[in-house]
């Protein structure tokens, strides 16, 4: 290689670099705006989810802020239930695609806020993994657009609604809120 075809290189390693930082830069700017991070949750805690709930082979569930789609993931490998991830970040729903096609899922994720969601009259099932205020203001618009279904929450409770369970999760501080509406 001579010379200008190394520097050339370089440059289109730095220019992706540059791409990827300001990539994951954006991402976090936009965690901040909807002051919704993306956290994922703990195989355990999804396991002591999956297991709260009667899932049938003909349900689907929701995951309202998907984030890389772990949950949904472990849903389908565990159960074969159908799942579908509503995620408004970049960065995690276009990780959260590729990792689908490099596992051969049939999960389908949609890159738009959860606060899209049109309630169906069957029973929904519906994973969360939001802060409190973020739950009662989800609730809110579930309420008021009648949703029939029930709200599996990782770790937070919803101040302003009266859940139907509560669950410990083993050797973990954590707790999983089950909410009927």
């Amino acid at each position: 290689m001579n010379i200008y075809t190394l520097e050339l290189l370089q440059i289109v390693f730095l220019l992706i670099l540059l791409f990827f930082i300001l990539f994951y830069t954006f991402s976090s700017l936009q965690s901040i705006f909807y002051k919704i991070p993306v956290v994922s949750s703990k195989n355990k805690n999804i396991l002591s989810m999956i297991k709260a709930i009667n899932l049938k082979d003909n349900d689907i569930v929701y995951d309202f802020g998907s984030g890389y789609g772990n949950l949904l993931f472990l849903i389908e490998k565990q159960t074969g239930v159908k799942g579908i991830g509503y995620e408004n970040n970049l960065l995690p729903f276009l990780f959260s695609k590729i990792k689908k096609v490099m596992k051969k899922s049939k999960v389908t994720f949609l890159f738009k806020s959860f606060y899209k969601f049109k309630a169906s009259d069957k029973d929904v099932k519906v994973f969360v993994y939001l802060m409190p205020n973020e739950l009662n203001r989800l609730f809110s618009f579930l309420k008021k657009n009648n949703f029939k279904g029930t709200v599996i929450s990782n770790t937070f409770s919803a101040s302003n609604f009266k859940e139907e369970k509560i669950l410990s999760i083993l050797k973990s501080s954590n707790k999983i809120y089950i909410y009927k509406f």
